[in-house]
């Protein structure tokens, strides 16, 4: 077997050492807490709490944002959508704008002197929160699991469809039962994304005031000057992603995307374009 040449593997070793510098980091600085408080340290209730407030944002965020990607990776795909080509560029314009303007923007449509007051004459609540989050957030990473799902819907062999529908599957079932199962990596992938980014993001949820780690870690770093305390809430994130990445791997081993013989036909939308 030959080896690789130096000059692949060099980079790829600085690669590894700056990723395993914070970790190294991490494992030193949590092992630097008192064997005699360390399970108060890494089981407190405040870490479950933590825990809890970070996966009920994440999986609303993939609620969501699947509901807005879906429709629109279909109607871009598989219908006469006049200008389908603009619809699917404005569809991932969302990723040119970062998610703390987007949560300021949200901020600014509440309260007496918000722009829903000044536009509607009627003061709006205000967006913050879980609520606040969720819808920033949302709108913030649809397009991860937009554009995985659109580059599946044109990958897809029309003729499995035409033999569902031909065996007597009505255009419900032969989506439900044909086309879903086939979009699993598409779905796997973008939702992929999607928690990375909800599990990594500080300046929406910071600016919402809603509870997850990483807005959990900055606090414990800036205000409560604890890093060992910050250290162990940042190695739980880390074991959070690892899990998600593990099932993922699982679930991707298995899934694989047929690629089309040729275009499928498209859906005409009539008076609805």
């Amino acid at each position: 077997m030959k080896r690789a040449p130096y000059y692949l593997l060099l980079p790829g070793f600085v690669t590894l050492a700056a990723v395993g510098v914070p970790l190294a980091y991490l494992v030193l600085r949590a092992l630097e807490a008192d064997p005699q408080t360390l399970a108060g340290v890494v089981f407190r209730p405040r870490n479950f709490a933590l825990l809890a407030s970070t996966l009920q944002l994440t999986v609303g965020v993939l609620v969501v944002a699947l509901l807005l990607a879906l429709p629109l990776a279909w109607l871009t795909t598989r219908t006469d959508l006049p200008a389908g080509r603009l619809a699917s560029l404005i569809g991932v314009l969302p990723l040119a704008v970062p998610g703390y303007v987007t949560a300021y923007a949200l901020l600014s449509l509440g309260g007496p002197y918000g722009l829903g007051a000044r536009v509607l004459g009627v003061p709006l609540p205000y967006l913050n929160g879980y609520l606040g989050a969720l819808i920033a957030l949302s709108l913030y990473t649809y397009p991860y699991f937009y554009m995985n799902l659109r580059s599946a819907f044109l990958r897809l062999d029309p003729a499995l469809e035409e033999a569902a529908r031909a065996l007597g599957h009505r255009p419900l079932s032969v989506f439900r039962r044909v086309v879903l199962p086939q979009l699993l990596p598409a779905f796997t992938a973008g939702g992929l994304l999607v928690a990375l980014h909800v599990f990594a993001d500080f300046g929406v949820v910071s600016l919402m005031r809603y509870p997850t780690f990483s807005y959990a870690i900055y606090l414990q770093y800036s205000t409560a000057y604890d890093r060992v305390g910050a250290a162990w809430l940042a190695l739980w994130l880390l074991t959070l992603t690892a899990t998600l990445l593990f099932f993922e791997a699982r679930v991707a081993r298995d899934a694989a995307a047929r690629t089309q013989k040729r275009p499928p036909p498209k859906l005409r939308l009539g008076r609805l374009r």
